[in-house]
């Protein structure tokens, strides 16, 4: 027979809870949080959908210093309650800022940093990670991390983005 403690059977409860009384919760299908930190200490950003690509919300904005060791750290929580969201995708990348409406192949090649990985999610399951870089050019980037192919009918998908001025 199966043990559970209380302390653990409440735990689950509240959360499930909170799940029940957040809409945007059920409404949702992937919780990002990403931070970037330097010298100067670090900015968050939470979830936004696209369509339209740029997303909803205004990205919080940082400024490093050229050369400087920068980590971007990422978390990427399931809240897709229906099942396992299969073959998710997670995409990272650091960009010169205003190519979002460039073709494909000019955004790729800008990028100084680019990574991305496939995995089921279950419900509530988390992938996270981190990854130290710096920006050799100065200018202004966009540093973001994109779900992909886990739109699931409801014609979205997830992301978190922050601006980064390097001088």
């Amino acid at each position: 027979m199966k043990r559970t403690s209380h302390a653990t059977s409440a735990v689950i409860l509240s959360g499930m809870l909170l799940t029940a009384a957040t809409p945007s919760a059920l409404a949702e299908h992937f919780d990002i949080l990403l931070t970037l930190r330097n010298s100067r200490g670090f900015t968050e950003s939470s979830w936004d959908t696209s369509p339209p690509e740029e997303g909803k919300n205004g990205r919080p904005r940082v400024q490093a210093l050229l050369g400087e060791p920068l980590e971007l750290e990422w978390k990427v929580r399931s809240a897709y309650p229906h099942g396992v969201l299969k073959d998710a995708g997670v995409h990272i990348f650091v960009e010169p800022a205003g190519l979002m409406d460039s073709p494909a192949a000019t955004r790729e090649r800008a990028r100084i940093l680019e990574t991305r990985l496939t995995a089921d999610f279950l419900p509530q399951h988390v992938g996270r990670g981190h990854i130290k870089f710096r920006v050799k050019k100065p200018g202004n980037y966009l540093v973001r991390l994109q779900s992909e192919n886990t739109a699931l009918g409801q014609g979205h998908e997830h992301f978190s983005a922050i601006d980064l001025k390097v001088e």
